[in-house]
């Protein structure tokens, strides 16, 4: 009977006020856990979207920087003026260049003698070739060149605008079953010359920022209308997430520089350049690029920040996360004052 009683004892439960304090500290518990969690899912959201803005924005500055790298190069020479069929410069044979659907204006995508330009704050092409929900007060650039990838007379593509050339100078074309002669600069047609006249793709590209990334999603975007067969003008998205873009260009004055053709003065707004030869004082271009998150923050942003550049500024106050970066690009191509001056022109 000892024995029994004292397995009846060992069998006795939790009382009411222990089981509720046990269920009152495995609540605390639970809800520590859950608050862990949330603060960590949103912390690594937030790292995310900041990683996601630093890349985009990186590729977005490469592409804008590969293309003014290349400005004014026109595959063997880099002196427009030794080019024939351009806007300016009339074909010697006839053979004039057709226009392209959708150009921002009429003969724009062979105008040589601006390979690089821009519109500070406004878009003069929003009804042509840059038409996609421009979104107001920000910059238009445009950039020309001929692409340094030749191709061969066998492979070139029907419709396609060419600049074929070599040192002493060149000729623009649409491909339509053959190419023009040497003697369009001073180069009789024969098999080594063939070797040294290549046919270089014709790039025309203009950027700029658009309210959407597609349809009518709100997310802005940098877009960029490029040059492709027909010949047309073809708009597409580059990056989603930007909200601006700015372009400064640096300028020479020799006037004010002891003659110096070299040495940026100043960092000027576009609409500071009022012709083609002050076009041609431009020696390096500052991008500046706003991003912004896909997605507002659901508990607002507590940090504020405000970002300052070319002579703007940008908050957090919405809800959105935002990042900037600014990059200088030197040109390499157009430095037509100086090249004429060598060539004693």
């Amino acid at each position: 009977m000892l024995v029994c009683k004292h397995t009846v004892n060992m069998q006795r439960g939790f009382s009411l006020v222990e089981l509720m304090l046990a269920m009152l500290i495995g609540v605390i518990i639970t809800g520590g856990v859950m608050s862990l969690y949330v603060s960590t899912r949103d912390t690594q959201r937030a790292s995310d979207e900041q990683l996601e803005m630093i890349t985009n924005a990186r590729f977005a500055i490469d592409t804008i920087a590969y293309d003014i790298r290349h400005a004014g190069l026109w595959g063997g020479t880099n002196i427009q003026t030794n080019i024939a069929c351009t806007k300016n410069a009339a074909c010697s044979y006839g053979d004039d260049m057709p226009l392209a659907t959708g150009d921002c204006e009429a003969q724009d995508y062979i105008n040589f003698d601006r390979p690089l330009f821009g519109a500070n704050d406004t878009n003069p092409y929003a009804s042509t070739c840059a038409s996609r929900a421009y979104r107001a007060g920000t910059d238009i650039l445009q950039v020309r060149y001929a692409d340094s990838a030749f191709v061969q007379t066998a492979s070139l593509a029907a419709d396609t605008a060419y600049v074929r050339s070599n040192f002493e100078g060149g000729k623009v074309f649409v491909f339509s079953g053959g190419v023009p002669d040497h003697d369009m600069y001073r180069w009789p047609p024969n098999a080594v010359n063939d070797m040294v006249t290549k046919n270089y793709p014709l790039v025309s590209h203009v950027y700029y920022i658009s309210n959407n990334t597609d349809g009518t999603d709100g997310i802005p975007s940098l877009r960029r209308a490029s040059l492709v067969a027909g010949p047309q003008m073809d708009d597409e998205v580059i990056v989603s997430g930007v909200e601006d873009l700015q372009v400064q260009y640096g300028v020479i004055d020799p006037t004010v520089n002891n003659g110096d053709k070299q040495t940026i003065v100043s960092y000027v707004n576009a609409d500071k350049i009022t012709d083609d030869e002050d076009w041609q004082k431009v020696k390096a271009v500052r991008i500046s690029l706003l991003m912004r998150s896909l997605r507002q923050d659901r508990d607002g942003i507590s940090s504020n920040k405000t970002y300052s550049y070319a002579g703007k500024t940008a908050d957090e106050t919405d809800g959105f996360r935002r990042f900037l970066i600014t990059s200088v690009i030197h040109l390499r191509n157009t430095n037509r004052l100086g090249e004429l001056d060598a060539a004693g022109t």
